[in-house]
């Protein structure tokens, strides 16, 4: 087969007698067998555990080919406009905000293939609340306990969507 980039294909008639055509017709085309490489890049999450603790997250997607990136879009966040379109190399500024866990999902494409890529982008910037959920056994009616006294609590975040009670056990010096 031909190899990627561009070709031109000549064409010259010649009768039975040897006349020779004096303008030769041509076509030019090219041949794209390589899709764009697309890179979303966004900042090291500065919260625990792969989360974002402020918002918005601002990144950058990038798209690299051979020939030319015609067209780079992204859903799941909001984009700059498009720099470098119509060159080897072309890039968008994105903004992710809100709480929770965000696909970014983009695509480029050079005219003859599409490429896709994703990145999960994950913001929490709503602090834990604990609750007091109780202790066992009551104290007595002089407000003490003479037993081991078991106190609890009950942990809730919200946009993780996740609760962790925390149950204490008090044992008296003995």
């Amino acid at each position: 087969g031909l190899a990627d980039g561009g070709h031109t294909f000549y064409v010259r008639a010649v009768d039975l007698a040897g006349n020779v055509d004096s303008s030769p017709d041509s076509r030019s085309f090219t041949i794209d067998s390589i899709a764009p490489t697309i890179t979303i890049s966004f900042p090291v999450p500065n919260g625990a555990n792969g989360w974002f603790i402020s918002s918005p997250v601002a990144g950058t997607v990038t798209a690299s080919d051979n020939l030319n990136v015609a067209s780079l879009s992204c859903s799941g966040a909001s984009q700059g406009g498009l720099v470098g379109g119509g060159t080897p190399n072309a890039s968008r500024t994105l903004s992710v905000s809100g709480n929770g866990s965000h696909n970014v999902n983009c695509t480029a494409s050079d005219g003859a293939s599409n490429v896709s890529d994703s990145e999960t982008i994950r913001i929490d910037t709503t602090a834990p609340s604990i609750t007091y959920i109780g202790r066992t056994p009551n104290a007595n009616g002089a407000g003490w306990n003479n037993s081991p006294v078991t106190l609890g609590w009950l942990c809730l975040d919200q946009t993780v969507d996740k609760f962790t009670p925390y149950i204490f056990q008090v044992v008296p010096n003995t």
